[in-house]
């Protein structure tokens, strides 16, 4: 949500490809609990996938969760950027997290699948959104509260 500059805002959202995939890595990775504040699970449920022979000689799967969170982090720092750049298939920039290097070139294709799946999803709903009148709904009620609060501020107790 942000101000038009004018009397009104504007609200909007939005989903991130990256993101979409880190999550995709996460679910299929089985990293339960990963991320700060903890995650859910993603919706359609992904599934697991044992990766040891992957990564049993870079650390296993607590170096996987360690690298994956601080990609998360880096992720949520940089949106709306994209920071590192996600460069298949052997994703070069990711050669200090061996083990998450490794998931990314196993799955990046059906991650990649997935997340598009998910933004159509995105963009259907959106639509919906608009056309029903939702977004307008939302953009009512903050302008009632902003009006409560400048009432609120402009009397005497």
């Amino acid at each position: 949500m942000h101000h038009t500059g004018g009397s009104g805002w504007q609200i909007t959202t939005d989903t991130s490809g990256p993101l979409m995939i880190a999550l995709f890595v996460r679910d299929t990775a089985g990293l339960d609990g990963a991320g700060h504040p903890a995650l859910s699970h993603a919706a359609p449920k992904i599934r697991h996938a044992d990766h040891s022979h992957l990564t049993s000689d870079v650390g296993g799967l607590s170096a996987l969760k360690t690298e994956w969170e601080a990609w998360w982090e880096q992720l949520l720092k940089a949106h709306p950027q994209t920071s590192p750049e996600l460069s298949p298939p052997d994703f070069g920039e990711f050669g200090n997290s061996p083990a998450l290097q490794r998931v990314l070139q196993a799955h990046f294709g059906s991650a990649l699948t997935w997340a598009r799946e998910r933004r159509s999803e995105y963009v259907r709903l959106e639509a919906e959104r608009v056309a029903s009148g939702s977004d307008q709904l939302l953009g009512d009620m903050v302008d009632d509260r902003l009006l409560e609060v400048a009432d609120g501020h402009g009397t005497s107790p």
